[in-house]
């Protein structure tokens, strides 16, 4: 079942409103609708558009496809951008957020230029690096860092 977020028509002959619905793409423009999840009046000055926010990110997460004009009435709102950006966050959080994210930065690659200075065998994950050789013959040999681990030539790999 292929969800479609649209406009269903409302209002008389002459003067339209529509409201925005979560349908399935197969029922007709006016038809069924799973649910209501906002309001759009292009007649009034300035023209009106409402949205429950919450509910729209929720059914854009779960694969709602938006129709055209619905899409830019979702970016008007700033919806559209919250959904592609990863979520509705208040700008102030966005900040913490970000501030967040590079401490995080510079103590993980503080962390990993100490590793890689002290020469240790252990890569990111707590595993062996592997080391590449060229032998005499020109064959290329992965070999263990770590102690008692036997070289394994990459056509065996």
């Amino acid at each position: 079942m292929s969800v479609k977020i649209r406009l269903r028509r409302m209002g008389q002959k002459g003067q339209p409103s529509y409201r925005v619905v979560v349908t399935d793409s197969r029922n007709p423009r006016d038809g069924r609708f799973i649910e209501t999840i906002g309001f759009y009046d292009p007649i009034s000055s300035p023209p009106v558009i409402r949205f429950d926010e919450g509910k729209a990110l929720d059914w854009l997460r779960k694969g709602a496809i938006p129709s055209d004009t619905t899409r830019s009435l979702l970016t008007k709102n700033g919806i559209w951008s919250a959904f592609t950006q990863g979520g509705a966050v208040p700008p102030e959080r966005r900040q913490a957020l970000a501030a967040r994210k590079e401490r995080a930065g510079v103590r993980r690659s503080g962390r990993a230029v100490t590793r890689r200075a002290e020469g240790s065998p252990v890569g990111r994950r707590g595993r062996a690096k592997p080391a590449k050789i060229e032998t005499r013959t020109g064959e290329t040999k992965v070999k263990m860092k770590q102690e008692g681990m036997p070289p394994v030539s990459e056509t065996d790999a």
